[in-house]
């Protein structure tokens, strides 16, 4: 079962889309990080650290939720997603053997990713990875689209799977509307 903060179904702020720029959102909660005494420096969803207040769904009851959205363009986010791995790895599946193109924001980087949870790497598209530091935010929502509406800080880092290869992409001078609705 997945701890659910909430589903967003016609997001502006959670990557481009060819549906007007809208994402369904989905707010995964819990955050080991945060609640260990380590936070995101500036984390500004504080209230998503511990899951035990959030409702448990299972990974087919969140994809039914999503399907409701009408959305094919779906970003998952947190707390931090990947701290229910194992049902997080059964809704992206659902999520992909159904037509949604996914986008993972975490505080992890790829490096940790590959080695730690490499079973989310086939089954999104994009991932945004790295801690939010609101030294470096950039987060605004009308400014650049898909860029700093929906990254927080300037140390994380985008990345765009084509075929099976990972390749990082200059969030200031590549085009992202192509990982984001490819």
């Amino acid at each position: 079962m997945l701890r659910v903060a909430s589903v967003r179904p016609q997001s502006t702020t959670a990557g481009l889309s060819p549906n007007e720029d809208k994402r369904t959102e989905v707010f995964l909660a819990g955050c080991r990080m945060a609640l260990s005494g380590h936070p995101c420096p500036g984390c500004f969803n504080v209230d998503l650290w511990d899951p035990k207040y959030f409702p448990e769904v299972s990974p087919a009851e969140l994809l039914e939720d999503v399907k409701n959205a009408g959305n094919k363009y779906v970003t998952v986010v947190g707390g931090e997603p990947l701290d229910q791995y194992e049902e997080l790895v059964l809704f992206l599946t659902l999520l992909k053997d159904n037509g949604y193109h996914t986008v993972l924001i975490t505080h992890y980087v790829m490096d940790v990713i590959k080695t730690s949870y490499p079973d989310v790497l086939p089954l999104v598209n994009v991932i945004i990875d790295g801690t939010y530091n609101a030294k470096k935010r950039i987060f605004d929502e009308v400014d650049v689209p898909g860029v700093t509406h929906v990254i927080g800080s300037s140390n994380q880092k985008f990345w765009h799977r084509t075929d099976s290869r990972w390749q990082e992409v200059n969030i200031f001078q590549d085009d992202l509307r192509k990982a984001y609705c490819a």
